[in-house]
């Protein structure tokens, strides 16, 4: 699911982009229908909530195999770790793309996981 911030112009050509991720095959695949889109991005922020209850990936740093994927598709990405203090994902990646500035958030819809759960994803 693509979410451009309110108040912000809906574009396909943004400059930043907060990419929520925790290893699951939904995730998967939405970085993977968005290569295009992340590629021609100025920056790319993998983020991950909390990453060692929700990753499940074989990697000893969380996120290092998402990096690289999308860094092998040509976007310029980096990690970032964040930890919930007892939010919903949702709430802390929403956070997190105004602190970084995002112009666009990139997540799989996974409510089990509370990524869908605040009004900035509806």
């Amino acid at each position: 699911m693509l979410v451009v911030p309110e108040g912000a112009e809906a574009t396909l050509s943004p400059r930043r982009v907060l990419v929520g991720w925790d290893s699951r095959v939904e995730a998967s695949r939405s970085v993977r229908e968005a290569l295009d889109l992340l590629a021609d991005a100025e920056e790319v922020r993998v983020a991950l909530v909390d990453p060692e209850a929700t990753c499940t990936g074989k990697d000893t740093e969380p996120g290092a195999d998402i990096a690289a994927y999308v860094t092998r598709h040509g976007a310029r990405g980096s990690v970032d770790l964040l930890a919930s203090a007892g939010k919903w994902a949702a709430t802390v990646l929403a956070q997190h793309a105004i602190d970084t500035s995002a112009d666009m958030r990139a997540w799989a819809l996974m409510a089990t996981a509370g990524y869908v759960s605040d009004s900035s994803a509806a």
